[in-house]
């Protein structure tokens, strides 16, 4: 409920993830993501299914720290974030 994601389709197939409607004050926002940012890649792993996706982020509950890239505008941003 803090954030929507879609499929970015290229060529017939997912390649990243549109983040949008993200809400404010949520965790999302804080971290500094975009409405509009394309999720590319989170700990060293592409994102191109939704299953990929769903085990990833049931991985990220015990991590410890977090790399993400986006496409933001056409060009690639990386942002590393610490969990304590």
């Amino acid at each position: 409920t803090q954030i929507r994601a879609v499929p970015n389709m290229v060529g017939g197939h997912a390649d990243g993830y549109i983040l949008s409607d993200i809400q404010p004050g949520s965790i999302f926002q804080q971290v500094g993501l975009h409405d509009g940012d394309i999720l590319m890649n989170v700990n060293g792993q592409d994102i191109h299914d939704p299953a990929q996706a769903m085990q990833l982020f049931t991985k990220l509950r015990t991590a410890q720290s977090l790399t993400v890239q986006v496409m933001r505008e056409g060009a690639p941003v990386q942002m590393h974030y610490r969990i304590q």
